[in-house]
């Protein structure tokens, strides 16, 4: 058995072709977060190891202080994409509910004004009841339309 172990080769020559690829090795090294072309060139070896490890159903045990990139881990990037589109969903359900109430409030004052204009009686009880909040017809089947739309692409 031999005293020393071998030293593995840590120099290497590598030549690319591959025009995109250099042009971003040279985009990423301008952004100047790499200590060098070295520094540069090393992370990305060590992502894309990582990356080809993790197609063949391996994981190698990585240097200490190295965190793969969320491409490199899949599901840590499917669950941030996940909760992204939970709170984009809030959101628009907070929307949706604002903008209900903005058509309603708007189909008031339209139906108010249309009540007066032909001369109808518009009291406190008729406006708190409700009554002049329906959506005037012909904005109703725009609506009706918007939403069989929607209905459509959802079952797609």
């Amino acid at each position: 058995m031999k005293k020393t172990q071998d030293k593995l080769k840590n120099a290497f020559w590598l030549r690319i072709y591959d025009v995109d690829t250099l042009q971003s090795i040279h985009e990423l090294i301008e952004t100047k977060q790499f200590d060098s072309m070295n520094d540069l060139l090393n992370q990305a070896v060590r992502a894309g190891i990582e990356k080809i490890y993790l197609n063949y159903g391996k994981r190698r045990a990585l240097p200490s202080g190295y965190a793969p990139t969320s491409e490199a881990q899949p599901n840590a990037r499917l669950e941030a994409i996940e909760k992204k589109l939970k709170e984009m969903s809030l959101s628009l359900d907070d929307v949706l509910v604002l903008m209900s109430m903005v058509e309603m409030l708007a189909s008031t004052l339209y139906n108010v004004e249309l009540a007066r204009t032909k001369g109808e009686a518009v009291s406190e009880d008729l406006l708190e009841s409700g009554y002049f909040s329906s959506l005037p017809e012909q904005l109703q089947e725009i609506k009706d339309r918007l939403i069989a739309r929607m209905d459509q692409k959802k079952r797609k």
